[in-house]
């Protein structure tokens, strides 16, 4: 008795599986192309929309001079001191550094030399 289904390589090349087949590689990977060429172009894509959509200044108005934000964290404003000191407690708490690591907050009334050392302590006078 002949069965029903018959599976076989010719049955595809009698079908034209083969260039049907070649035809869907090709189709997903012209997709994968341009989804890549896509990705790699967004940035500058990205910036020539924040250009557009950038409001416009206004000629009439006066610019006005912006406080200028101090990138030492010692003569940082109190907020961001306590901001700084808030998120370095919680590395420590999340490190777990043991008993070892102590966390130091120095005054920015320091001036002088001992400024521009920042911590004589970390040297190890055996070395």
């Amino acid at each position: 008795m002949h069965s029903i289904l018959a599976l076989s390589w010719q049955n595809v090349v009698d079908g034209n599986g083969v260039p049907l087949a070649l035809t869907g590689l090709a189709i997903v990977f012209s997709g994968l192309v341009l989804i890549a060429v896509f990705i790699a172009a967004l940035p500058r894509l990205l910036q020539q929309w924040d250009r557009l959509m950038a409001p416009r200044p206004d000629p009439a108005a006066a610019p006005t001079p912006a406080a200028p934000e101090s990138a030492d964290p010692a003569t940082a404003s109190p907020v961001v001191q306590a901001a700084l000191a808030w998120v370095a407690v919680r590395e420590l708490e999340v490190f777990r550094l043991g008993d070892q690591q102590r966390l130091t907050l120095q005054s920015h009334r320091r001036s002088g030399m001992w400024r521009a050392i920042p911590s004589l302590r970390d040297i190890d006078p055996s070395d």
